[in-house]
């Protein structure tokens, strides 16, 4: 046992010696006669024993307290300590639970004291009650544990009027026993020697008949509360929940239904009292992030409703831990309870993962959209529908100015240009615009499906959440790289019903759907004025109305095209074809290439990892070598050596597979391990300013400190640029030095539930995303776009 384990007990003991020492000078006689008798007879006896049952033997620790007297459970209460086992073998530190498999502890009684308001209660032990460790089979005892020694030491904690901490330390060993009979274990456990004071009066006798029924006394065999296969007739019957009144106090929260079928007719809620009247109907075991208080109970005609009140105690954690904001744990928290089943009267061992804390103020937003429930979250003044799929038009429209979709404004630039060499062929104008308008409707159709999948399965998610996948930024990467080769010639890829995939010379209108595919893809990393709101509607409303207003953004993005279709002549603007056409297909084929680097520099940001890029560069050169080959074989090479093109395309290819096979292993493998995030470990900050969390904006109001918190992405376009030209300029900084404001920075680049949530709960779905926190904690939001003078006039309100 660790010295840090024993410091409370050591402590505890100190205490009460103290107690014992004044005591004794101030009180004559009796209790003097009391001491006396109390180090004859010890609070507790131990007895330590070979137990055998259905063949299965254990190592068996008993224990008989002194009337009154009780120890601790695993859980021990308010207050106490429960028992410790420390179990070497050869008296060398081991991990005892790989030799001995330890059962469940015996079930506890619970003890309250003190008046109604103020009371204290414990979990533990009265009377004779035993501890098992399994042993293992015979021949692995005989040759790993029998004959050898064994060094035990066993802590407790023994309450009356006053406490007292016990100990046993022994060597002993387990042994054949020859005088056994057909009807006892054929092993023993002998005492080799004991540091325990008086240990020949500490024992005790105990008959077969009792080691049986304490045995039997063990809680049966665990369930999941959350599966149908359970061991439990009446799991169904028990609901568990946490929930979180409006005084922001935490309950466990549970509901028992005493009309199971096999309970029978008669079967009452007031049939559990007896039952219970000792006992918990959730006996919780220890929580690392939760303490928990007395539980109440009510009959409510045939069922039992039951409540703890629940402290958090995950800021004492190494690391310190928060709750998240909105109620939705982004790892399920695992509670482990004894339940008094009052239909059996047995005590199970169940268990239940809890996702959310319900009937918070955010707990409420995430069952909207875990629902697709009916209200979206509230937008003040623009409750108007018509409002709304406005602003998500004017939102796409103004998307065709942003930075991201600069990339892509070559490919749209070059396809209205080959229109205009068609059109003097009679190429249908109108059904390419129609084709890149529907790749642009098409993809957003996809995004408002994977956004409603995410949100019926109780994702937290936000606008770019797709940029926030390696997998997809690789599929990007790879496109990106196909497209930037065919801007160079040296990649067609057939397609049915033209030519090939992209070829800017073929009549097929399939590029044009790829070249809206890329626009809305490149288009998502920015978030321009007008669409936060959209977004924010879009993303809580039910399914229908989320689709509808995906599809408005759409044609927003696509409206500069569509514009083509009622005025053609708008083509005449662009100069004629010509030879200058090849040189600007090279021109705009550098700058894809270019335009690669940002989802591969992405990738790397988000995995942290050279292999990632490494693979990804290896399938990219193996696609580049593959296209080069082929052109030098068609333009060179066609009449000569026509077998050694088949046997390079075969071995290119072969190595492009097993590559991209690997590449997608290492992707998954590394989304899983990265799935549950701890965005404080994720969140950069730098000299001046400090990773955002819930704990630090607290902090800092109680401070008095105004804030200036501002939440961004590696991937998001518009954050970077706002950094460069606001947050990061000369002028800003000096604005925060004067006003004396800190900064809190959240990182969004990785899928975080914990921003998403309170993003959500501001009513935003994406970054960038700027607030300022004033001294007394009030909350001023400032949008997708600042200045330093918006920012400057929010920080003198701060201050006021």
């Amino acid at each position: 046992m660790k010295i840090c384990s024993l410091l409370p007990l050591i402590t505890l003991s100190i205490l009460t010696n103290i107690i014992f020492l004044f005591t004794a000078d101030a009180d004559a006689g009796p209790n003097a006669d009391a001491n006396a008798n109390e180090n004859q007879n010890p609070p507790v006896k131990s007895l330590i024993k070979i137990f055998e049952h259905h063949g299965e033997k254990f190592l068996a620790f008993y224990f008989d307290n002194q009337p009154e007297w009780y120890t601790y459970w695993k859980n021990p209460g308010s207050t106490g300590l429960p028992f410790s086992f420390k179990i070497d073998l050869d008296g060398q530190p081991k991990n005892s639970p790989q030799i001995f498999e330890e059962l469940e502890w015996p079930t506890p009684q619970r003890f309250i004291k003190g008046a109604t308001g103020q009371e204290e209660w414990a979990f533990g032990h009265k009377g004779v009650y035993g501890f098992f460790f399994k042993l293992p089979p015979p021949k692995v005892l005989s040759a790993t544990i029998e004959n050898r020694p064994l060094s035990i030491e066993i802590h407790w904690l023994a309450c009356k009027n006053v406490c007292v901490p016990g100990e046993k330390k022994l060597m002993g060993k387990i042994v054949p026993d020859p005088a056994a009979s057909e009807l006892t274990s054929r092993i023993k456990f002998v005492y080799l020697s004991s540091t325990s004071s008086k240990s020949e009066k500490s024992e005790f006798e105990i008959t077969p008949q009792k080691e049986t029924e304490i045995f039997e006394n063990i809680p049966s065999k665990s369930f999941d509360t959350d599966s149908s296969n359970t061991n439990s007739n009446y799991s169904n019957n028990l609901k568990i929940h946490l929930i979180k009144n409006s005084q922001g106090t935490i309950f466990l929260n549970y509901t028992f239904n005493v009309t199971a079928p096999t309970a029978g007719a008669n079967a009452s809620a007031n049939s559990a009292d007896n039952f219970l009247q000792e006992r918990n109907l959730l006996t919780p075991f220890p929580h690392p992030l939760f303490s928990f208080g007395l539980e109440n109970l009510k009959h409510e005609n045939l069922s039992i409703k039951g409540e703890q009140p629940l402290s958090f105690e995950g800021e004492y954690q190494t690391p310190p831990q928060t709750l998240p904001s909105n109620g939705i744990f982004s790892t399920p928290l695992h509670f482990k309870f004894l339940f008094a089943n009052p239909l059996t009267k047995k005590v199970e061992v169940i268990e239940k993962k809890i996702n959310t804390i319900e009937d918070s103020a955010v707990a409420k937003i995430a069952k909207v959209n875990n629902t697709g429930g009916s209200q979206p979250v509230s937008l003040g003044s623009l409750s108007s529908l018509a409002l709304i799929l406005l602003l998500a038009l004017f939102g796409g429209l103004l998307l065709n100015l942003m930075p991201c979709v600069l990339p892509v404004i070559s490919l749209k630039l070059f396809s209205l240009i080959r229109l205009k060499e068609h059109e003097k062929g009679g190429a249908n104008i109108n059904h390419g615009v129609l084709m890149y308008v529907a790749g642009i409707s098409a993809t957003f159709f996809l995004l408002s499906l994977i956004v409603i999948f995410l949100k019926l399965s109780g994702e937290a998610i936000g606008w770019g959440f797709h940029l926030q996948s390696p997998l997809f930024l690789s599929v990007i990467t790879i496109l990106l790289l196909l497209f930037t080769l065919n801007l160079f010639g040296l990649l067609e890829i057939p397609v049915p019903g033209s030519g090939s995939l992209g070829n800017v010379h073929l009549r097929g209108n399939m590029q044009e759907f790829f070249n809206g595919f890329l626009a809305t893809i490149l288009a998502t990393p920015c978030s321009a004025p007008f669409l936060g709101t959209a977004l924010t509607y879009a993303f809580t409303a039910p399914p229908l109305l989320t689709i509808m207003l995906f599809q408005v953004m759409a044609l927003g993005l696509a409206l500069p095209f569509c514009l083509i279709i009622p005025f053609p002549g708008l083509i005449s603007i662009f100069p004629r074809p010509g030879r200058w056409m090849q040189q600007l297909k090279v021109a705009l084929g550098i700058i894809m290439g270019f335009t690669i680097l940002w989802p591969a520099y992405i990738l790397y940001y988000l995995t942290n990892s050279t292999l990632h890029l490494l693979l990804l560069g290896a399938i990219s050169t193996i696609i580049i070598m593959q296209c080069l080959l082929k052109y030098f074989y068609k333009t060179h090479y066609k009449t000569r050596h026509k077998t050694h093109w088949p046997v390079l395309r075969f071995f290119l290819l072969l190595c492009l597979t097993l590559s991209s096979a690997y590449y997608i292993y290492v992707i998954i493998q590394h989304e899983q391990q990265t799935k549950q995030i701890d965005h404080l470990q994720q969140s950069k900050s730098d000299s001046w300013s400090t990773a955002w969390s819930e704990t630090a904006m607290e902090n800092y109001r109680k401070l008095r400190q105004p804030l200036f918190i501002y939440f961004s992405a590696e991937w998001c376009l518009t954050c970077k640029i706002n950094e460069k030209l606001i947050i990061r300029s000369k002028e800003f900084q000096k604005l925060l030095q004067t006003k004396n404001v800190k900064v809190l920075m959240g990182d969004w680049s990785h899928r975080d539930p914990t921003i998403s949530a309170w993003l959500r709960s501001h009513d935003i779905v994406g970054v960038p995303a700027y607030f300022v926190q004033t001294g007394d904690g009030k909350l001023i939001k400032l949008g997708e776009m600042i200045t330093t003078k918006k920012v400057k006039e929010a920080l003198e309100q701060a201050q006021e």
